[in-house]
C-alpha cells in the first residue's frame, strides 16, 4: 500500500476534476452572454423608437442577470475544484504505517499541503461564502449621473 486512504484521494480528485471542469463550462456559458449597449443597438433597426429602447434596456439586463449568474457558477465550481485538489494532496502526503517512524521532513510536507488546503478555504469562505447565488441582483444597479 503505497497511501494510506487510496479510496478517499481518488473520490476527492474525481471531485476536483468534475468541479474543475464545470468551472470551464460555466464560464464558457457566462461568456456567450456578454454583451455592449451597442452590439445590442445593432440587433434591432428601429431602436430609435420609445418602445424599441425601453426593449433594449431589458435585453442587456437579462444578458447582463444571466452572465452574473453564470460567472458565479463558475467561480463556485472552481472553488470547490481548487479545495478537492488541495485535500487530495493532503491525502496523498499523509504517510503509511507507523506514524512513530515517519521523519520531520514527511511531516513538513504534510503540513505543507494542509497549510494550502487551509488558506484556500479561508479565502473561499471570506470571498465567496456570503455571496449566494440566491442573493444575485435581478437587474443592475442604475449609474450614476456624472456631473
Amino acid at each position: 500500500k503505497s497511501f494510506r486512504w487510496p479510496s478517499s484521494t481518488l473520490l476527492l480528485l474525481g471531485c476536483a476534476l468534475l468541479l474543475l471542469l464545470s468551472a470551464v463550462q460555466f464560464t464558457f456559458q457566462a461568456r456567450q452572454y456578454v454583451v455592449t449597449p451597442s452590439q445590442i443597438e445593432e440587433w434591432y433597426p428601429d431602436r430609435d423608437t420609445p418602445s424599441t429602447r425601453e426593449h433594449l434596456r431589458q435585453q442587456q439586463l437579462w444578458h447582463w442577470a444571466e452572465h452574473t449568474g453564470w460567472a458565479e457558477r463558475a467561480k463556485l465550481a472552481y472553488d470547490g475544484g481548487l479545495l478537492f485538489f488541495l485535500l487530495a494532496v493532503v491525502t496523498l502526503t499523509f504517510p503509511t504505517g507507523n506514524l512513530d517512524d515517519v521523519g520531520r521532513t514527511r511531516w513538513a510536507v504534510v503540513a505543507v499541503a494542509l497549510f494550502g488546503f487551509l488558506c484556500e478555504l479561508a479565502w473561499t469562505i471570506q470571498t465567496r461564502i456570503p455571496r449566494k447565488l440566491t442573493d444575485l441582483p435581478k437587474v443592475r444597479p442604475e449609474r450614476p449621473a456624472s456631473s
